[in-house]
């Protein structure tokens, strides 16, 4: 399959992730994985790209983790247990049902 052309690096371009209470770590997750797909990245790039756009506690988190996580799904595995955890998904519940 061909490569996306240039308009589609701006469509496709991951937010900043902060680990802010507002931001869904999971909905993060999940878009640049997508991205990753459509623009057929290795692990190396995709970690690259990951990475370069966690900022605050999360970038911390990644410098100490860095030389440990060499694969994708290492990387999702382990930023779900560090930035998804039971509190807050229970807290996004309580959000979602008392729309």
């Amino acid at each position: 399959s061909a490569r996306p052309t240039k308009i589609t690096k701006f469509i496709l371009a991951p937010k900043e992730f902060m680990g802010t209470s507002h931001q869904n770590p999971l909905s993060w997750l999940k878009n640049i994985g997508h991205l990753r797909k459509v623009v057929e990245m290795s692990n190396e790039e995709v970690l690259f790209i990951a990475s370069s756009h966690l900022h605050g506690q999360v970038e911390k988190w990644w410098e100490v983790k860095e030389d440990k996580i060499k694969i994708w799904n290492d990387f999702e595995q382990k930023f779900k247990s560090q930035f998804a955890s039971p509190q807050l998904k229970e807290q996004w519940w309580s959000k979602i049902q008392s729309l």
